[in-house]
């Protein structure tokens, strides 16, 4: 139950981010949003419908070492 609690705020979340514009598909590092340095993306999929409603950046690890030296 707690799982599916998670998953419902965190898709609530998304769903409201997106709505008002808000929500970035990229990465956010060093101050800046940048896209996956392959420029690979992940489907984001409501579980109600199956259908996909946003995607993001799929990173690998360059971005991983770009992410940490920025730090």
């Amino acid at each position: 139950m707690a799982r599916a609690l998670r998953l419902e705020l965190g898709f609530g979340f998304f769903t409201a981010c997106a709505a008002m514009k808000l929500f970035e598909r990229n990465h956010f590092i060093a101050n800046v949003w940048m896209p996956a340095t392959a420029g690979a993306t992940l489907d984001v999929i409501d579980p109600s419908d199956g259908a996909v409603f946003a995607q993001l950046a799929r990173g690998d690890a360059q971005d991983i070492d770009i992410a940490v030296r920025a730090a």
